[in-house]
């Protein structure tokens, strides 16, 4: 089994999370900030951002705003936000996959323009939304550098 799909099995969402990580805030930020640079966009947008939060910042968030803001909430009225995020999830695992099998492939987002004809033509059921297409192939010429945006028109980290 590939590297790839050993990490897929093991991670998990962990709930009893401990404060004895060995590696330091600055190691933690640059690992993170690196994993989202390095994170495909459409049209290299880079539009996604971070905020990260350690000490008593991040116990502020968790213990103070979230719990508040989740007790009026059920689990049900956040499943379409959810399942948004794990699509998105999805996508990028399997063109890592892919990538690790030296295949290429795109990300594209068509939907809604092409979801009719799609939805005809290989009989969708109705309760699939279609959210991205990935043309894969051989890999005929490598792919442009890509440019980057500052780290700090990006990024944010806090500790108080």
């Amino acid at each position: 089994m590939t590297e790839l799909f050993d990490l897929q099995q093991t991670r998990r969402t962990i709930y009893a999370l401990g404060k004895n990580v060995s590696m330091s805030e600055a190691e933690l930020s640059e690992l993170i900030f690196n994993t989202i640079k390095e994170t495909p966009t459409a049209f290299n947008a880079q539009g996604s951002r971070a905020i990260i939060l350690f000490g008593k910042a991040n116990e502020t968030l968790w213990n103070d705003i979230t719990a508040t803001a989740l007790k009026p909430l059920t689990p049900a009225e956040n499943f379409p936000t959810w399942s948004e995020q794990a699509s998105g999830m999805a996508q990028y695992a399997t063109w890592l996959a892919l990538a690790e099998k030296n295949v290429g492939a795109s990300l594209q987002h068509y939907n809604p323009v092409i979801d009719e004809a799609v939805t005809a033509k290989w009989n969708i059921p109705s309760n699939w939304k279609l959210r991205a297409q990935m043309p894969f192939g051989s890999i005929e010429n490598p792919a442009d550098a890509k440019d980057y945006n500052t780290d700090a028109s990006r990024f944010q980290t806090y500790t108080n």
